[in-house]
């Protein structure tokens, strides 16, 4: 690879959408590649649309796969892996910003508008004094309050210190629980304990308003909102800790009776 050459991935007179730095971290300079769709092969042969010339590179070790706007990255069975963020992957991962790849010895690093930074939730105030302010959630869960050890600081007199709880699920749909604020929590004018969000849902928490915006909108379930939970769902996230503790209790009762039913038997011989 020659330092700094660049190379086009289709039409050089479109913008390109991702940039690709490749860099060989036993020296011998860079290469850049920059592409808006489709698949591109990664590996040891001079057919591969990146290739990387070393023994530890298998002959087609992996692919980029532009996929609904983003970036994956997917090992195509290399001998030696490929490692994200020095954790090998298994099949398909997407690549978001600040990632850094590693195939044998090459570091590669890409770039573009549209890649993840993690954010699965943004918060856009609207009620006086918080006009054009934005809530930015990559944390899960997150806290939401007026306490010094939240995630997500929310100052304001109606807001108790530990007011929320922000949780983006495996299905990636994001539920906010409100913890027993004092102010509370409504979604669409709809007072709530758990509830489900969903895109252009205002969300009030005490008496500051917000506009809720999903970035991910696309791959998120659709589903209105909010989704009220059924009552025992709503008292059960709530008082998970005491239920746990009941349960302890109980367990506890049980082996102390069965302890001395047994010792009654054992006495009676």
């Amino acid at each position: 690879m020659s330092g700094g050459s660049w190379r086009f991935m289709g039409s050089p007179e479109n913008l390109p959408l991702f940039k690709v730095t490749v860099r060989n971290s036993l020296g011998g300079g860079t290469s850049e590649y920059a592409f808006r769709s489709g698949r591109f092969i990664i590996g040891r042969a001079d057919s591969c649309d990146i290739v990387l010339d070393s023994e530890r590179v298998s002959r087609t070790h992996a692919a980029f796969v532009v996929h609904d706007g983003g970036l994956l990255i997917q090992d195509l069975g290399s001998a030696n892996g490929v490692l994200v963020n020095d954790v090998r992957i298994v099949g398909t991962r997407e690549i978001r910003i600040d990632d850094l790849i590693r195939i044998g010895e090459f570091v590669l690093s890409v770039s573009g508008a549209r890649l993840d930074d993690g954010t699965y939730l943004r918060l856009k105030g609207t009620s006086a004094g918080f006009e054009g302010q934005v809530l930015s959630f990559a944390k899960s869960p997150a806290l939401v309050g007026r306490a010094e050890d939240a995630d997500v600081a929310v100052v304001h007199p109606s807001i108790s210190r530990r007011h929320a709880r922000v949780v983006r699920r495996h299905d990636k749909t994001v539920v906010i629980n409100d913890l027993g604020s004092s102010n509370g929590v409504e979604v669409n004018g709809v007072p709530v304990k758990v509830a489900r969000l969903a895109q252009g849902d205002v969300l009030r928490l005490g008496t500051v308003e917000l506009v809720v915006e999903l970035p991910n909108e696309a791959t998120l379930s659709q589903m209105p909102s909010p989704i009220m939970f059924h009552p025992l769902v709503l008292w059960a996230e709530a008082n998970r800790w005491k239920i746990w503790v009941v349960a302890i209790l109980v367990a506890a009762v049980a082996v102390t009776i069965a302890g001395w039913k047994i010792g009654g038997i054992a006495g009676g011989r």
